[in-house]
């Protein structure tokens, strides 16, 4: 019988490092040069430019093996011959305010995910109270009968979809917050190859 090789709750702290100075652990990234952080394709300057769509990839699988409630320490391994200080200054700030507009723009998306929330069970309740209401005459009438049906599959309809919204996507929108929080908190320091 073959048993399953399920990875350990702590299986994570084996593969990073842990800065001990910041209690962080380190997510190492090799670089050929500076700009290699930024999404080519955009045009705005560096302190306001997208990520590498590949960085951005690599962080979000690193999100998932170390777990929220760790920091996180960026450590780029550059070339010593690009070396820049200006340079390292602009992404310090470019990642920063990055990964706060993600949030910022995540934050918005929870806020119009809790108004749709409310909008549902607002619907929701309004369908099976009219639909109750109706009870009492809709037996007479088989028109009524049907609608009564009805307004009680909608306002059930309308509930799921509520609590499914609820407990699917916003709950998914509020670690993603929490990730593009931890990532603009994150230290970035740079080593320098060779």
């Amino acid at each position: 019988m073959a048993m399953l090789n399920i990875p350990k709750k702590d299986d994570f702290k084996s593969i990073y490092t842990l800065d001990e100075e910041t209690g962080a652990y380190i997510i190492e990234i090799a670089l050929d040069k500076y700009s290699d952080i930024f999404n080519e394709w955009d045009p705005a300057p560096f302190k306001k430019r997208l990520l590498d769509p590949d960085l951005f990839d690599f962080i979000d699988e690193k999100a998932e093996e170390i777990p929220l409630k760790y920091k996180v320490l960026f450590y780029f391994h550059i070339p010593k011959e690009v070396q820049s200080q200006d340079s390292e200054n602009t992404i310090i700030e470019g990642i920063s305010t990055y990964y706060n507009t993600l949030h910022d723009a995540e934050q918005k998306e929870i806020m119009r995910t809790n108004k749709r929330i409310i909008r549902y069970i607002i619907t929701a309740f309004s369908l099976l109270f009219l639909a109750i209401g109706t009870q009492t005459v809709a037996p007479l009438n088989i028109f009524l009968n049907v609608l009564q049906e009805g307004l009680f599959i909608g306002g059930w309809v309308f509930l799921w979809e509520a609590f499914n919204v609820f407990f699917f996507a916003g709950k998914h929108r509020m670690r993603r917050a929490r990730e593009y929080t931890r990532y603009a908190q994150a230290p970035i320091w740079f080593k320098y190859d060779g």
